[in-house]
C-alpha cells in the first residue's frame, strides 16, 4: 500500500495527546527555589538540566515558565536555542534579538530604532552610543560609529573584552529593573564561542538578580566535563527517566478520553516504553494505529482491547521516531523533509519555494496562489497530528513560521533525506534568502554562504563568506571575520586573483587582530609571494609591514625587523609617507623591546612627526603613549609626564574613553614616581570612575590595585587593605592570575602594614607560586622582595626557614637575569635597609655588607638606563 493511501487511523488527529508533567515535582521545586533565591538574595544563579532524547526536558522548563509567566509579570523571561551546526555565539544573537524584538531580515534603520528606544529605557540617562555600538555588534545590526570604534579597531582583544563587558552590564542594568529568567535550550549544539562567553558572563556579573537555566543532552558534559563548577551558586541535575509508579500515573492520564483506561492498556505501554514521556506519548498513537483506540463523534475514545495486541512500541526512542517517520504521507514526508533543512524553526515562503524547485512554473499565474494554499493546508494537517507548532509571531516580515514541536524528529528526517535531496533544497533556501533579504544581505551572509556551500555552490558560498567577513570586520568582530575569510579563501581557489588578494589582506588583518600572529605570518606569505609574482610592490610593501608586526608579536625581534627594512624599502620606493610611519613606529617597539631606548625614541619621534603632518589623531595619541612609556622606562619622568598629557588631551577630544582611562593610569604611575602621590591619586580616581562605567573589570582592578598601594604608602593601612580586597576579588572573578597575583602581591604590603603578618606571608605565597607558574619573571622578583620585607616586619621562631636576607638574595638574582637594574637597585637598597636595623647591624661584617649592597644600589642608578622591560608596580 502506497504511503498516499494509508488508512484514516494513521492520519487521526492526535493534537489532543500531549504529556502532562507527572513525576517531576522535585525537579519544579529546586527550578522555583532557585528563582526565589535568585530575587531574595540578587546574586546569579545557574541551573543545567542534562538528560537523554525523549526524557522530558524541554517540557519540564516550559511547565515552570507557564507558571511564572502566570503568576509572576515582576520577572522577565527570554528564551533560546541552538541548532547543531551552530555559528559563533548564535545562541546570544538570537537570546538578546528576542530581547529586544528584533526581526530577521527587519529594516535596518527601524531595527536601529527599536534597539535605541530599549537600551535607554533600561539605561535612563547613562551614556548609551557605546552600548548600542556593541550590543549592535553580537545583533547584527549596524549602529552608527561611536568616538571608540576608531580607536579600538585597531586593537581587537580591547574590543572583545569591551564587548563582553558591555553585554554584561547590560544584562547587570535589564536585572536591576527587573529579574531576569533566561532558558538556553539544546545547549549540547552550542559553539566554543557560546560555552566560552556564557561561563564568562556568570562568573563576573555582579550581585544582581539573574536565574540562567541550560538545557542539554550529555553531549555538553562530554565536551566540557567540568562546566560551570567552581561558577558560585551553580548546580546540575540529571533527568532521569520517569519510575514505574509514576509513568502508570501519565499513561492513565493520556488515556482518559476512555473513561476508565483499562489496565491491560496500561500495563501494556509502561512495560514498552521504559519510563520515557515520550515513548509513553508514541504508545499512545500505536493503539491509534492498531485500532485499539478509535475516536468517537462525542470526542471521547473507544477501546477495543482485541486489537491491543497488535499495538507495538519500538524498542528505542529512535526506532519510535522512524515509525513516526514512516506514518508520513509522501507529501507531509517531502514537506517536512525541507522544512528541516531549513531548521528548527521555519518560514511558510522558504518552502512554498523549496516545493517549487522541482516544478514547471505556470503560464498564468493565478492569484489564488494554489500551490501555497496547498502547503498551508499540509502544515495544518502536521500541526493535527502534533509533528508542527505554529509560532505566535514571526520573525520574517509579511510571512508565518512554525516549529517541530520535537526537535528530534526533524534530526531524523534530516537523516532519511537524500544527500542529492539535500543540496537542491539547501541551493534554492540560499537563493530566497537572498533575494528576500533585500537592503539586509550583509546581515545574512554567513547563513546564505552556509545553504550554498551545502548545496555545492563553493563559488556563490566564497562570495557570501566573504561578505560575511567584511560585515563582522566592520563590526569589529574580528574572530569571526577572521573565520568567514578564513573559510572564503578555501572555496574560492586560485582563479580569481583579485579577489584572492584582497582577502588575504583582510585576512591577515584579522587574524593580527584576533591574536593570530601565526594564522597572520602564513596569510601575508602567500600575498608577498603573489605580489612579487604579478609585481606587485605596494602590496608587497604590505604584506611586509604586517608580517614584521606578526613576527614581533611572536617575539621574532630579528625576523621581524629584516621584514620592516623591507617594508620601508618599498615604501619609500612608493613615497607613501604613511606606510614608511607604520614601519618606523614597528621598528621603535622593537628598539624597546630589546632594552635600546635611544634609538627606540629615535624612530618612534620621526613616526609620530610623520602621523602630525598627516593628521592621524588617533594613531598621534597612540604614537604619543607609546614614547611615553620609553621616557619613563628611561627614567625622564618629565618627558613622560609631558608625553601623557599631550596623549590624554588628544584622546579627550576624540572621546576615547578606553583611551582615556588608559593614559590616566600611566600618568598616574608617573607622578606617583615623581612624589605626586596626591596627583596620582587624582589620576586613578578618574580613571577608575570610567573603568566603571565601560563596565572594564579588569582594568577596574588594576586601578584598585594602584590605590591601595598609595593609601598604604601614605599610611592609611586600613582603607587600602578594603580596596585591594575588592580589587583580588574582581582579579579572581576574571579569571586573570597575573592580575589576581598582583593584586595579593599589594594586598600582602599593606596586611603587612596593617600589622596582619601571617595573612601577608599567606597571600604572598600564593603570589610567588602563581609568578612562578605563569614564568612572570619581573613580577616573580618584585614579589620575592615583598616577601623579603614581610618576614623583616616580624619573628618567625615556628618557621626557622623564613629569612628575609634569603628572599632578597633570591629577588636580586631574578633581576640580574632580567637585566633589570632598576629594580635591582631597589633591591639591594631594602636589603641594605633590613641588615642596617638589625641587632648586628654594628659588626664589621654586616656593616660592610650593607655599605656593599648600598655602593651596588647607587653604582646602578647613576647609569640611569636599562630598567624592566615589563614595569610592574614598585
Amino acid at each position: 500500500m502506497s504511503s498516499s493511501a494509508r488508512s484514516s487511523s494513521d492520519t487521526v488527529k492526535t493534537r489532543n495527546i500531549y504529556s502532562p508533567l507527572i513525576g517531576r515535582r522535585g525537579e519544579i521545586s529546586m527550578l522555583e527555589d532557585a528563582l526565589a533565591d535568585t530575587v531574595a538574595t540578587r546574586i546569579p544563579h545557574v541551573i543545567t538540566v542534562v538528560g537523554s532524547p525523549g526524557v522530558g526536558k524541554s517540557r519540564l522548563v516550559r511547565e515552570f515558565l507557564a507558571d511564572v509567566r502566570s503568576r509572576d509579570e515582576s520577572v522577565a523571561v527570554h528564551m533560546s536555542h541552538c541548532n547543531e551546526d551552530e555559528p559563533p555565539l548564535g545562541v546570544v544573537r538570537r537570546l538578546m534579538r528576542t530581547r529586544f524584538g528584533l526581526l530577521e531580515g527587519g529594516n535596518a534603520a527601524n531595527n536601529q530604532t527599536l534597539l535605541r528606544q530599549q537600551v535607554e529605557a533600561v539605561l535612563g540617562d547613562r551614556r548609551i552610543t557605546d552600548f548600542l555600538h556593541f550590543l549592535g555588534a553580537f545583533l547584527g545590526v549596524d549602529m552608527p560609529d561611536s568616538p571608540i570604534t576608531s580607536v579600538v579597531s585597531e586593537e581587537p582583544e580591547q574590543f572583545r573584552q569591551l564587548g563582553r563587558n558591555v553585554l554584561r552590564r547590560f544584562l547587570e542594568f535589564d536585572a536591576e529593573a527587573k529579574p531576569l529568567l533566561i532558558v538556553l535550550e539544546d545547549f549540547q549544539w552550542a559553539h566554543e564561542d557560546s560555552l566560552e562567553l556564557i561561563q564568562y558572563l556568570v562568573k563576573t556579573m555582579r550581585e544582581v538578580p539573574v536565574l540562567l537555566i541550560i538545557v542539554a543532552r550529555p553531549q555538553l558534559i562530554t565536551r566540557s566535563p567540568t562546566w560551570m563548577e567552581g561558577q558560585g551558586e551553580s548546580i546540575r541535575f540529571d533527568l532521569g527517566p520517569l519510575s514505574y509508579d509514576q509513568a502508570t500515573e501519565l499513561v492513565r492520564s493520556l488515556l482518559k478520553p476512555t473513561g476508565t483506561p483499562p489496565e491491560e492498556m496500561v500495563e501494556a505501554a509502561v512495560e514498552l516504553a521504559g519510563g520515557s514521556p515520550y515513548l509513553l506519548e508514541q504508545m499512545v498513537r500505536s493503539y491509534f494505529r492498531s485500532g485499539a483506540l478509535k475516536n468517537n463523534p462525542k470526542g471521547s475514545w473507544d477501546v477495543d482491547l482485541s486489537k491491543l495486541d497488535a499495538a507495538q512500541l519500538p524498542l528505542s526512542v529512535d526506532d519510535a521516531i522512524n515509525a513516526r517517520i514512516s506514518s508520513l504521507t509522501t507529501t507531509e514526508n517531502n514537506l517536512l523533509e525541507m522544512a528541516a533543512t531549513i531548521g528548527g524553526v521555519f518560514a511558510e515562503g522558504a518552502l512554498v519555494a523549496l516545493t517549487r524547485c522541482e516544478v514547471a512554473p505556470p503560464k498564468y499565474w493565478s492569484k489564488n496562489d494554489e500551490d501555497r494554499l496547498r502547503v498551508r493546508e499540509t502544515l495544518e494537517h502536521l500541526i493535527d497530528r502534533d509533528y508542527l507548532l505554529q509560532l505566535p509571531d514571526s520573525t520574517v516580515p509579511g510571512d508565518t513560521e512554525y516549529a517541530f514541536k520535537h526537535n528530534l524528529e526533524r534530526e531524523g528526517l534530516q537523516r532519511f533525506t537524500s544527500k542529492n535531496l539535500l543540496r537542491r533544497y539547501h541551493l534554492v533556501i540560499a537563493q530566497w534568502l537572498e533575494l528576500k533579504v533585500g537592503d539586509n544581505l550583509d546581515e545574512h551572509a554567513e547563513l546564505i554562504a552556509q545553504h550554498y556551500e551545502k548545496g555545492g555552490a563553493p563559488t556563490e558560498a566564497a562570495r557570501f563568506f566573504l561578505l560575511a567577513g567584511d560585515h563582522a570586520r566592520k563590526r569589529l568582530a574580528v574572530t569571526r571575520a577572521r573565520e568567514d575569510y578564513r573559510h572564503g579563501l578555501e572555496l574560492l581557489g586560485e582563479t580569481d586573483v583579485r579577489l584572492r588578494v584582497d582577502t588575504l589582506s583582510k585576512y591577515g588583518e584579522a587574524c593580527l587582530l584576533a591574536g593570530s600572529p601565526e594564522g597572520a605570518v602564513e596569510a601575508f606569505e602567500e600575498l608577498r609571494a603573489l605580489a612579487y609574482k604579478l609585481d606587485l610592490k605596494p602590496r608587497a610593501a604590505l604584506a611586509h609591514l604586517q608580517i614584521g608586526r606578526a613576527c614581533r608579536q611572536l617575539g621574532q625581534l630579528a625576523p621581524a625587523m629584516r621584514h620592516l627594512d623591507a617594508a620601508m624599502a618599498l615604501y619609500e620606493t612608493n613615497d607613501d609617507k604613511l606606510g614608511a610611519s607604520a614601519c618606523l613606529e614597528e621598528m621603535g617597539a622593537i628598539h624597546w623591546l630589546r632594552g635600546n631606548y635611544r634609538a627606540g625614541e629615535h624612530v618612534a619621534q620621526e613616526a609620530l612627526e610623520t602621523r602630525r603632518q598627516l593628521g592621524e589623531e588617533t594613531a598621534v595619541a597612540r604614537g604619543l603613549n607609546g614614547l611615553a612609556v620609553i621616557f619613563r622606562d628611561s627614567q625622564r619622568y618629565d618627558e613622560a609626564a609631558q608625553a601623557f598629557e599631550q596623549a590624554l588631551a588628544l584622546r579627550r577630544a576624540i572621546e576615547d574613553q578606553r583611551g582615556i582611562a588608559d593614559t590616566l593610569l600611566h600618568l598616574g604611575g608617573v607622578e606617583g614616581l615623581r612624589g605626586n602621590n596626591a596627583r596620582a591619586v587624582q589620576l586613578w580616581n578618574e580613571a577608575l570612575t570610567i573603568a566603571q562605567a565601560q563596565g572594564d573589570r579588569a582594568s577596574e582592578a588594576n586601578l584598585l590595585t594602584c590605590l591601595g598601594s598609595a593609601h598604604y604608602r601614605s599610611g592609611a593601612t586600613k582603607e587600602a587593605v578594603t580596596l585591594l580586597e575588592k580589587a583580588k576579588r574582581i582579579a579572581s572573578n576574571l579569571g586573570d592570575r597575573l592580575l589576581e597575583a598582583d593584586t595579593l602581591r599589594s594586598l600582602a604590603k599593606a596586611r603587612a602594614l596593617h600589622g596582619d603578618l601571617k595573612a601577608a606571608h599567606d597571600d604572598l605565597s600564593r603570589a610567588i607560586q602563581a609568578f612562578y607558574q605563569a614564568e612572570s619573571k619581573p613580577h616573580l622578583g618584585v614579589a620575592l622582595r615583598t616577601m623579603g620585607e614581610v618576614l623583616a616586619m616580624g619573628d618567625w621562631p615556628d618557621k626557622p626557614d623564613m629569612d628575609a636576607g634569603k628572599m632578597f638574595e633570591q629577588a636580586a638574582r631574578v633581576f640580574e637575569e632580567l637585566g633589570n637594574d632598576l629594580e635591582l637597585a631597589r633591591t639591594f637598597s631594602t636589603h641594605a635597609d633590613h641588615l642596617a636595623r638589625g641587632e648586628t647591624a654594628e659588626t664589621p661584617q654586616v656593616a660592610q655588607h650593607v655599605q656593599r649592597l648600598r655602593d651596588r644600589a647607587r653604582s646602578l642608578l647613576e647609569r640611569r638606563q636599562s630598567v624592566s622591560l615589563t614595569p610592574v608596580r614598585p
